[in-house]
């Protein structure tokens, strides 16, 4: 709801930032425990885990759009 309140685009920015970093981390933390074991090196455990946390950032910020489209 904050969100479609908001006008100003750098604003809009910021409050679907706010809400999709904590999504980011709660996509990266779980995609790190099932990598733990089975990554063959820290190397490619850490791109899995910014790709896991990215795509669940990027998922937070379309749910947010999308809804913010729904009640426009």
């Amino acid at each position: 709801m904050l969100f479609m309140m908001v006008r100003p685009p750098i604003l809009r920015l910021a409050v679907a930032f706010v809400f999709a970093a904590p999504a980011a981390i709660a996509g990266y933390a779980p995609v790190h425990g099932i990598t733990r074991h089975a990554a063959p090196s820290d190397i490619w455990r850490i791109i899995f885990c910014l790709v896991g946390g990215g795509l669940m950032g990027l998922s937070a910020l379309k749910r947010i759009a999308s809804q913010s489209q729904r009640w426009a």
